[in-house]
């Protein structure tokens, strides 16, 4: 089964990063039931655009049996006190009724519909926002759970190839195979805590993507590596992408919604003018068909008309409840948008620096990569030339695996630095999958 578009050269089961991302949005719970909440809404819209337009018609229709009548009030059955013969009956009735004052009203009730979808909308960019962030998080750590297990696993056989030379060298000090196997026992630790990350990091993933924890789904990146950035001005995106959050947007929807509602609710002081009419019959083929205007048969009859109706309610201490509401409502959401506002900023401004932060250790730890790599090797080269300096090896050793293992993690904080600018950013892409860590096509 094919999860989404792949390349050719990728197996079905093999997802890279965008893959993931692409997939969740059809099939994460959280996304999907955001999904259905907007459709709620949208349905809510419609109906409000039907209300609007056109009138209230309903009908009702009522069937049975009903006794016989034949005559009229001048000429009435003889047999008055018998039992007359039963025959059926139908009777029918229509109804419309279409609002003409206020009119704006209805106008009032769509503006607040209309605005609803815009929440759920919001909503719904929120849910994708935080599962695309939960994504990225899983994907990058079960990376760097599977590097640090590799990591151990080449410690493990750097150690194995020397033991046996190490142990024969004349000059070792007493504490040096004690060294050895304490070294050994914590790459030991080291492997089986990088295990045990990685399955938990690729099941959380999986779930975070919609998919079954059965699925043998396997991460296309091959190690770890830094996001690259494509986005040159970083401080006027987070500047921009205020107005763009869900939470503002949603507010923003939330206020004119409110509003119209509590416009709405005044309009209930205000007499409601409406035209209705309808048709009634009633036809029971046993029954003799009344003619005189005086005389009424409830089961064989037909008439109709048309007419202007006021409703009011006199209700106004219930009136005003509902507006005080309303406008209470209103109120309290519009009272948001100045802290909602400074408080998204905020959080901009924070995940910016976080980044900016990130990235600056990165660069350091870097250079210190390099620097452990290179002692690592003059160490190496100066053991084979000299094997007394065998403890010089061991300590180059544990620094260059200290050294890797922080660099793996700055790796991964640069990577979540950047997953929670991008979701601060109204979930703009600013990065790429590094192409180094794919498979070459």
């Amino acid at each position: 089964m094919a999860l989404t578009c792949l390349k050719a050269s990728e197996s079905p089961d093999t997802l890279n990063l965008k893959q993931f991302l692409t997939l969740s949005k059809n099939r994460n719970a959280a996304i999907k039931s955001a999904n259905w909440n907007r459709k709620v809404t949208e349905a809510e819209l419609h109906k409000m655009k039907r209300m609007r337009i056109l009138p209230k018609i309903r009908i009702r229709s009522e069937s049975g049996i009903v006794p016989d009548a034949k005559g009229d009030v001048f000429n009435p059955p003889s047999d008055t006190l018998g039992i007359r013969p039963l025959g059926p009956f139908n009777r029918t009735q229509l109804e419309a009724v279409q609002p003409i004052y206020p009119f704006s009203r209805g106008k009032k009730f769509l503006q607040a519909a209309t605005n609803n979808i815009a929440i759920a909308e919001a909503k719904q960019e929120a849910a994708i926002g935080e599962v695309n962030y939960e994504i990225k998080k899983y994907y990058h750590a079960t990376l760097l759970a599977r590097d640090l297990f590799s990591l151990a696993e080449r410690l493990r056989t750097e150690i194995s190839s020397r033991r046996e030379e190490i142990e024969r060298t004349s000059s070792l000090s007493i504490s040096g195979p004690y060294e050895l196997d304490l070294a050994s026992l914590e790459i030991d630790i080291l492997a089986r805590e990088a295990r045990d990350q990685m399955a938990v990091a690729k099941q959380a993933l999986l779930v975070s993507a919609g998919l079954s924890l059965d699925e043998a789904i396997v991460i296309a990146a091959q190690f770890i590596a830094p996001l690259d950035i494509n986005v040159v001005d970083l401080f006027a995106l987070a500047e921009s992408a205020i107005e763009r959050r869900p939470e503002w947007q949603e507010l923003q929807a939330g206020i004119a919604a409110t509003r119209a509602l509590h416009r709405a609710a005044m309009d209930a002081y205000k007499p409601e003018i409406y035209i209705g009419g309808g048709i009634r019959y009633a036809l029971a083929p046993g029954r003799t068909d009344q003619h005189n205007p005086f005389v009424r048969d409830e089961f064989n009859s037909f008439g109709g008309g048309i007419f202007l109706g006021v409703k009011q309610s006199l209700e106004f201490h219930l009136i005003g409840a509902d507006i005080v509401r309303a406008e209470a409502q209103h109120k309290q959401l519009t009272s948001m948008n100045d802290g909602v506002k400074d408080m998204l900023r905020l959080d901009v401004s924070e995940k910016l620096n976080s980044f900016l932060r990130e990235r600056e250790n990165l660069t350091i730890s870097t250079k210190r990569r390099k620097i452990a790599r290179q002692w690592l090797k003059e160490a190496k080269d100066e053991y084979e030339f000299d094997p007394d300096t065998f403890k010089d090896l061991i300590k180059a050793v544990e620094k260059w695996a200290e050294v890797e293992r922080q660099y793996f993690d700055r790796i991964y904080q640069f990577n979540l630095s950047v997953a929670a600018l991008e979701k601060s950013c109204s979930d703009t892409m600013i990065s790429n999958e590094n192409p180094y860590s794919l498979p070459s096509n």
